[in-house]
């Protein structure tokens, strides 16, 4: 069970794993809009208290895809020349299906939050909520643990990635395409 659920580049094919992943992209897309959830980051998750559109959650997911997919693509190629992209891809679907579950957190719409700048409603809601501000952190660190564990996974399946190197490029990578997703939404005003 601990290798299907960390491992399974290892067991099935891109062929099997980018039709799972595209499905998931668009469940997690729609747990994104029904709990007005942004992934407006690589490893960023917000909840927001305006409506967030299906199509919004779909296309910040899909940006997340792309620039993650294509950094870790040149580090790849870095590593083993012979790395394909679609490898990378079907990692990348699978690696985020944890993180769309994150988003069903926010299902009753508590931890939606209007402007920055009200820091008295924000302490309010910090002192009356603490148990569960601490729960939601907890998990939706474990999911971003996890998914950074399969990303590194079918990273070292799909480039055959071995010693320091291969890790620090992987860790080049995600930072690169946390930065790259960013400068993308600003200039998309998400």
């Amino acid at each position: 069970m601990i290798k299907f659920l960390l491992k399974p580049f290892e067991r099935y094919s891109e062929n099997t794993l980018i039709p799972i992943g595209v499905v998931f992209m668009l469940i997690g897309s729609y747990f994104g809009s029904v709990c007005q959830a942004h992934f407006d980051g690589v490893l960023d998750l917000h909840f927001s208290n305006e409506n967030v559109s299906f199509y919004t959650s779909l296309l910040e997911n899909t940006i997340n895809i792309i620039v993650l997919t294509v950094c870790l693509f040149i580090v790849g190629r870095m590593v083993n020349n012979k790395t394909r992209i679609v490898d990378l891809l079907s990692t990348v679907l699978i690696a985020r299906i944890p993180f769309y579950f994150a988003a069903l957190f926010n299902i009753s719409g508590t931890y939606s939050f209007g402007d920055a700048s009200d820091i008295q409603k924000t302490k309010d809601f910090a002192s009356n909520h603490l148990g569960s501000l601490i729960m939601l952190t907890l998990s939706i660190i474990m999911l971003t643990i996890w998914m950074i564990a399969l990303l590194f996974n079918g990273y070292k399946v799909s480039t055959n990635a071995k010693g320091t190197k291969a890790v620090l490029l992987f860790t080049v990578a995600i930072i690169v395409a946390e930065v790259l997703s960013k400068i993308s939404f600003y200039y998309l005003k998400f």
